[in-house]
């Protein structure tokens, strides 16, 4: 899940609830986390926003 795909989803209301759209962005979040070395700009970004 990315934020373009998200981005998608939104404007074709593919999400039926809130939560939906809440648990991908938790999705996005946690594999920024799992695929970026820990401390890097994009591990650091993805804490912020969360």
């Amino acid at each position: 899940q990315d934020f373009k795909t998200m981005t998608e989803k939104l404007e074709n209301n593919q999400y039926t609830s809130v939560e939906a759209f809440l648990d991908d962005a938790q999705l996005v979040f946690d594999n920024c986390r799992r695929y970026n070395p820990e401390g890097s700009v994009y591990v650091k970004n993805a804490n912020k926003l969360e």
